[in-house]
């Protein structure tokens, strides 16, 4: 992926670039942003042989979460289920409600080694897709 994806050198200097892989400094779940400071959230796994996926935030999106290990994000329009399970991700879910992330980061234990138990963590980003209204309507009407 280009850093860029098409936008102005001014644009890339006021947002900053968009999120194609890892933060250097060290495994973190999440990249946030302020409001409005992008488009899209990008869910970066954790091999470059997994696809990554990108979200669009002017579509019509529900959070639906179990505890603070497990978070669904339901978009009908787009026909896919995003499941997001890991640890702490309280703050994680919290930022999505507002549309205040513009990445999410898959761990692998091979490539980041251990982590402090109180972080955040995402052990496994999965997208499906749903064509299935029925299955959708179900998630977001227990």
């Amino acid at each position: 992926m280009s850093g860029d994806y098409g936008h102005s050198k001014q644009w890339q200097e006021f947002f900053g670039p968009r999120p194609d892989s890892e933060p250097s400094e060290g495994y973190r779940a999440f990249k946030p942003c302020g409001p409005g400071a992008v488009s899209t959230l990008d869910l970066v796994p954790s091999s470059p042989h997994k696809p990554g996926y990108e979200i669009s935030y002017f579509q019509s999106w529900t959070v639906r979460y179990l505890g603070s290990e497990l978070i669904a994000i339901l978009c009908p329009g787009a026909g896919l289920i995003v499941f997001i399970e890991g640890r702490n991700l309280d703050e994680l879910r919290d930022r999505m409600r507002e549309r205040r992330i513009s990445a999410i980061y898959e761990y692998a234990a091979a490539t980041h080694g251990p982590l402090d138990p109180k972080s955040p963590v995402v052990t496994t980003l999965r997208v499906e897709m749903s064509n299935d209204l029925d299955a959708v309507h179900q998630w977001q009407n227990p």
